[in-house]
């Protein structure tokens, strides 16, 4: 877009994998768009921050951050700051009462955060974007998540030759220590040959480690006619792709759904790595 032309963007991200690929997704689109990435808040148009609510910690250093960045825009105002991510989703309109924060996105909006930019740079008007019932599964918003990670792949170059791709959304399980549900919403595993497709790509670009992430990645399941697709399925598709050497996946929960098929797919498997990526929380039913 030749209206953005010039003007540039800073994005810091806080929390998991799930969000670096979030951030890169977003880079990816601002580039696309027209705008020119920074790694530094000083003299940038507009900061970004992707947030984690999965601690209290992570969001008393978003909160921190914003407050460095009030200072900051004291001497440019004209500075965007749109604040995106788990964080964004659970707190909403608390957000916007801080008077430096210009934008609220949660993370099914992501898509959006092009065309909501555009739009606050011409109205200079706060403005917020976050699912109401983010416990029900929407057809539109999980549509508009596909074809945005289809379109822009990661952007993530720090670590060369290895790439990220999402399998699935969300999760199902309500642990009591945890937080994703609600701000990310039900389990919604992609389509088998998206993703295939989209790790077809990346080989060709010269990616040589894939990493599959899902909230609960073992969780994956995706009904095509008379086939139920599990991780396994996709660890034997993925091993078949020339070009790709590792296969990693993350966060496992720790339950036995398609355990063994997976355990089996890395025994037999040369290109899928001896690693599990586990949580060790309580052992205790009644705490969890």
């Amino acid at each position: 877009m030749t209206q953005n032309k010039g003007l540039t963007f800073c994005i810091k991200s806080f929390g998991c994998q799930m969000n670096k690929l979030d951030t890169s997704l977003v880079a990816s689109a601002l580039k696309q768009a027209g705008f020119t990435q920074l790694d530094s808040v000083k003299n940038t148009d507009i900061v970004l921050i992707n947030t984690c609510s999965v601690r209290e910690h992570a969001e008393t250093k978003v909160l921190s951050h914003i407050g460095h960045l009030q200072n900051i825009k004291e001497k440019h105002p004209r500075m965007i700051v749109g604040i995106f991510g788990c964080m964004a989703q659970r707190l909403g309109n608390e957000l916007l009462e801080n008077k430096t924060v210009d934008i609220v996105a949660g993370p099914s909006q992501i898509p959006q955060l092009p065309q909501l930019i555009t739009e606050i740079l011409k109205t200079r008007q706060q403005t917020i974007a976050v699912t109401d019932k983010i416990r029900t599964f929407d057809a539109t918003l999980d549509a508009r998540l596909e074809k945005f990670e289809t379109v822009h792949d990661s952007d993530d170059k720090q670590i060369p030759n290895q790439a990220f791709v999402r399998v699935m959304r969300g999760c199902n399980n309500f642990c009591t220590y945890c937080i994703v549900p609600y701000v990310r919403g039900p389990e919604v595993s992609r389509p088998p040959h998206t993703i295939i497709e989209q790790i077809k790509r990346l080989a060709a670009e010269g990616v040589k480690l894939v990493t599959l992430l899902g909230q609960t990645v073992n969780s994956y399941e995706y009904k095509q006619g008379d086939k139920t697709y599990c991780l396994a399925d996709l660890l034997e598709m993925a091993s078949a792709i020339d070009g790709i050497g590792w296969i990693r996946f993350v966060t496992s929960y720790p339950a036995e759904k398609y355990f063994e098929p997976i355990c089996r797919a890395m025994a037999g498997l040369p290109k899928v790595c001896n690693y599990l990526h586990i949580p060790a929380q309580s052992g205790s039913d009644n705490i969890l």
